[in-house]
This record gives structure tokens, C-alpha cells and sequence, in this order.
């Protein structure tokens, strides 16, 4: 996970993040604003269910915004901004407990 910049190749290979966008800064595709990693719930259009899961990164376009993150149970996956509800920091502290 790395904030305000997109990765390197290095930190994709690593496992920092999911998807590399170039070494290159790039007018088309910019870094998110906001500080990770957050744990959110990402709703799969597939099975209809919630899956609490670590937000790594995320990269916005003028058309979309997609969130890189990793399952609670290991593996890492991608999908649109929208199929995301970040959890609040009493969520958080409420999952932790658990």
C-alpha cells in the first residue's frame, strides 16, 4: 500500500500493491485522495454478498475510480468505487474486537 503515488514495479512485485500503472506520471490516471490501507465491505455483483476486505489502493480516471485490495483470507482482487462501503472508525474498532 503506498499513499499519494502510484506504486513502482519493486512494491507491485512485493505484493504492496495489485496493479502497477507505469513508472511515468500519466494525465489520465491519478492516485486517490485518501489514506490507506481502510477496511471496507466490497459487494460482489456475483453472489450478492458483502465481504469485509483491506483496501490497498486506488486509482482514478475521468471515467471510474478502481480499488485494489486484498480478502481477509488471503488473495487480492480489483473492482469499481461504487462496490465499496467503507467501514466507519467505530466499524473498525468494532470488527477489531471480534
Amino acid at each position: 500500500m503506498v499513499n499519494e503515488r502510484f506504486p513502482t514495479y519493486a512494491e507491485t512485485m512485493k505484493g504492496i500493491s495489485i496493479h502497477h500503472y507505469g513508472e511515468k506520471k500519466n494525465a489520465l490516471i491519478k492516485p486517490y485522495a485518501m489514506t490507506l490501507p481502510k477496511l471496507a465491505y466490497y459487494k460482489n455483483a456475483s453472489t450478492g454478498k458483502d465481504n469485509l476486505v483491506v483496501v490497498i489502493q486506488i486509482a482514478q480516471t475521468s471515467k471510474d475510480t478502481v480499488v485494489g485490495y486484498r480478502y481477509l483470507t488471503g488473495g487480492v482482487g480489483g473492482s469499481v468505487f461504487h462496490d465499496f462501503r467503507f467501514l466507519t472508525d467505530e466499524e473498525v474498532k468494532k470488527e477489531i474486537s471480534k
